[in-house]
């Protein structure tokens, strides 16, 4: 769902380039918060078990407004009511026993089955929170957006970020998706810049989909399949990095060449630019290392031939080289695999897993730029571009000098030709507050706008 479509289209309006007043705006646009919740209630409502992937295009504006609202709409709707329906079933129970043996025997006997009680409400809270899952993904603003946008998108992906650590949103997982790393990328290949949006579209498509598919074949040389890549995307909180490297069949001729891919893509993000896996840190005057936990990881191959690779023995080095490579906990699975396909000209490793961590870029990297930004434009002043008039000759009216009009008063014509009324009773009014006021009188501004409003060229027109 990518939100910035949707609630442009439904709702016949984006918010800008400006996120602040796009929330303001969002929250009391009816219209605008009528397609929000239709999307949240109605769309996601229809299908009793699903995966959501809410895609913002975070460039300051209507994908960076509406993202942090339909988070929290999702969880108003799905999830904050599961635990106030679990809360209901233990105190249901605990009446029950109370009126079938009276209130002693009855608490008794709860207490006594509160253990298999409880085993039934966490498997009807997880039964019902696992029936949607949210996955959201963001894009991140390049540098040219401008030193406000990086600070608006900065502070509100910041608040997605906090949410997505929250387990009570039920958020999957985050993918990043740098806009400026990409377009660096993509500048670096010469291609029209007219396609450079295609480029980044695509390129985050294709590695989702690659995975996705590769995960779902079933090919009995795959350990990972698509209950696996659920466990990938839904165990712990995090951003999910994913990662690919393809080389020609001609330069990859052994296990240790699949190897040295596998180990050159650990660390080499597809849609971002570098993670900051590790800080050194002082706890209690020691020096420790503060490091970025991974979760489950997936590491597979294609190949065209898998006769050539000897029964796959790259696949345990291969998971060795990650556990030396990344930051594991004892809870860490890794699923490997790799398929064959032989139409295919080039030897590929994917390697996906969630971190408890981001992008440097997006954890710091949008601050300096906007430091940066500030920086230079303290060191100019800013002043307002002036147009030079021309004086005119001055030409006579044929009326005379009009300014002599306005110096001395009219006595108005009450002609009996005149059907003006209009002007008749404005001039009158005028006539009668000269002659009987001996003071001045400030008009107010409505009595100001009433006369200037009336004075126009249509009152001389009037039949």
């Amino acid at each position: 769902m990518i939100l910035n479509s949707y609630i442009g289209h439904h709702s016949y309006t984006g918010f800008g380039k400006n996120a602040e007043e796009g929330t303001k705006r969002l929250r009391r646009d009816k219209s605008a918060q009528k397609t929000l919740d239709d999307l949240i209630n109605e769309r996601l409502g229809k299908d009793e078990q699903q995966t959501i992937m809410f895609i913002a295009c975070e460039g300051g504006g209507t994908g960076t407004s509406v993202l942090n609202e339909a988070v929290q709409k999702f969880y108003e709707a799905y999830r904050a009511p599961i635990p106030e329906i679990a809360k209901l079933m233990i105190a249901n129970a605990r009446a029950n026993f109370i009126g079938q043996f009276g209130e002693e025997k009855g608490l008794q006997l709860f207490n006594q089955k509160k253990p298999e009680l409880m085993d039934k409400v966490n498997y009807f809270m997880e039964t019902e929170l696992d029936k949607k899952r949210l996955i959201i993904v963001i894009t991140i603003p390049t540098r040219s957006d401008g030193g406000d946008i990086l600070r608006q998108v900065s502070n509100y992906t910041s608040e997605v970020w906090n949410m997505a650590m929250d387990k009570k949103y039920g958020i999957g997982h985050v993918v990043i998706v740098d806009n400026q790393h990409l377009e660096d990328e993509y500048n670096k290949l010469n291609e029209p810049k007219e396609n450079l949006w295609k480029y980044i579209n695509q390129k985050t498509a294709d590695i989702i989909h690659e995975i996705n598919v590769g995960a779902g074949i079933g090919d009995t040389n795959m350990v990972l399949d698509g209950t696996d890549l659920q466990s990938i995307w839904f165990t712990g909180q995090g951003a999910m990095f994913y990662s690919k490297t393809a080389k020609p069949v001609a330069e990859v001729k052994s296990n240790e060449d699949i190897i040295e891919m596998f180990n050159a893509t650990f660390k080499k993000p597809y849609l971002h630019g570098d993670i900051n896996y590790i800080e050194s840190a002082k706890e209690d005057g020691e020096k420790k290392a503060d490091v970025k936990m991974i979760h489950h990881a997936l590491l597979f191959a294609v190949v065209p031939d898998k006769s050539k690779f000897d029964g796959a023995v790259f696949l345990p080095e291969a998971k060795e080289k990650l556990q030396q490579t990344l930051y594991t906990s004892e809870k860490t699975r890794v699923f490997p695999g790799y398929i064959e396909d032989k139409d295919a000209t080039d030897v590929s490793v994917y390697v996906a897993y969630k971190i408890e961590g981001l992008p440097e870029r997006l954890e710091i990297g949008l601050v300096k730029e906007y430091e940066e930004f500030q920086k230079r434009r303290q060191s100019v002043n800013f002043s307002t571009g002036k147009i030079q008039t021309i004086e005119g000759t001055k030409e006579d009216s044929p009326f005379g000098d009009l300014d002599e009009w306005f110096a001395e008063p009219v006595a108005p014509q009450t002609s009996s030709s005149s059907n003006n009324d209009l002007v008749d009773t404005m001039f009158d009014e005028v006539a009668a507050t000269s002659s009987n006021s001996s003071k001045s009188v400030d008009p107010t501004e409505k009595q100001l706008k009433a006369l200037m409003d009336g004075f126009s060229i249509d009152m001389f027109n009037k039949k």
